[in-house]
């Protein structure tokens, strides 16, 4: 599935063009190992909505506007003549120049010259403007321009969410044949543990299940893989802390990498199992109350509390009112295999792999 095509990143997309639109130059920021194909994508959308595009990738160590002038080839007679104002004025109008892989060495430049463009920009009607989409990675987000009447920052933060993994997820499964019952909750897993990590999660998709409840171990087995000291440190611009679904998560290889946070990656499946399993312990719950009562007389009373609908109770005193009625077996044991499932999520322990995938529990009647 293109991951551009996701509810998230496509909305980033339309904001930077209905921005483009409104006549604002772009700086789009992104975290280094996150956001691929973004200006290719771009470019692609720019050209459907019928602007022309130049797509240029910065030059290392070059100053932004003789790269500007020689590469989109503006004639500017001697290089002296060479400025700004100069570069506004031959830029064909509702066009955009999009500059790709500009990086923390060369930033400071090109921010430079962005802060002139947009002052220079505003001697043109929005509708005629030439504009420039520079789109900047690894540079921390504290680096950044204020928002001037010319000039937009689109930082990518709080773009992917969770809904956005789980459709990735279930296509990437959908296309191995992989959707059964046991599907959502597997998806659901994935995206707890893999959070906005693309390359991630198609590594987890194809694990068996039962390593999907050794997270500790999945991440060691992935940070072998991509050498991941060479990725990650615990800060924005290089990936590992982004905002997801607006709460600030730190990416999970770091999790795994300080000894004393590998708890929290256990706490990522658990949240994940208790989102798809608690609603199917009610809905066993239910179910239970409605074998009992032919073997039950109302009302019960439990610890001095009195009780005229079986429904009322909670699957603990459901399980020892059966046991204390002397219910046939079957009952017996579904209340207290309920029973013990729902304590353990309500304790924040995550379930095993034969408990979370039990057949019974994921084909409620």
């Amino acid at each position: 599935m293109d991951r551009w095509a996701l509810p998230g990143p496509a909305h980033f997309l339309t904001k930077a063009i209905e921005a483009l639109r409104e006549g604002q130059n772009l700086i789009v920021a992104c975290p280094e190992n996150v956001v691929v194909r973004l200006a290719e994508t771009l470019d692609g959308r720019l050209s459907d909505d019928g602007w022309s595009v130049r797509r240029l990738r910065t030059v290392r160590d070059c100053d932004p506007l003789e790269q500007l002038f020689g590469d989109l080839e503006l004639d500017a007679g001697e290089s002296s003549r060479r400025s700004v104002a100069e570069l506004c004025r031959r830029l064909r109008p509702r066009s955009v120049v999009l500059v790709d892989d500009v990086q923390n060495g060369d930033w400071p430049r090109w921010n430079r010259m962005l802060a002139e463009y947009e002052v220079a920009s505003r001697g043109v009607s929005a509708g005629d403007r030439a504009c420039l989409v520079v789109v900047v990675a690894g540079v921390p987000l504290a680096n950044y321009p204020a928002k001037a009447a010319a000039l937009s920052i689109m930082p990518w933060q709080d773009v992917v969410g969770e809904i956005d993994i789980l459709l990735y997820v279930r296509e990437k499964m959908r296309c191995q044949g992989a959707l059964d019952k046991a599907g959502n909750l597997v998806a659901r897993i994935i995206a707890k543990l893999a959070l906005w990590d693309f390359d991630l999660i198609d590594y987890l998709v194809q694990k068996e299940r039962r390593d999907l409840f050794e997270p500790a171990r999945l991440m060691s087995q992935y940070a072998e893989m991509i050498v991941m000291e060479a990725r990650f440190s615990d800060n924005w611009e290089s990936g590992g802390r982004i905002k997801f679904d607006g709460v600030e998560w730190t990416h999970p290889l770091l999790i795994y990498r300080d000894n004393s946070r590998r708890e929290e990656l256990t706490t990522r499946l658990w949240a994940a199992q208790a989102s798809e399993i608690m609603p199917l312990l009610e809905i066993h719950r239910r179910a239970l109350c409605r074998r009992m009562r032919p073997y039950i007389k109302l009302p019960v009373v439990i610890d001095d509390q009195r009780f005229d609908d079986l429904d009322d109770i909670e699957i603990g005193p459901l399980a020892h009112v059966a046991q204390r009625a002397k219910m046939p077996s079957k009952i017996v044991q579904s209340a207290e295999k309920w029973r013990r499932l729902r304590n353990k999520l309500a304790h924040l322990e995550a379930l095993g792999y034969l408990e979370a995938l039990d057949r019974e529990l994921l084909y409620p009647n």
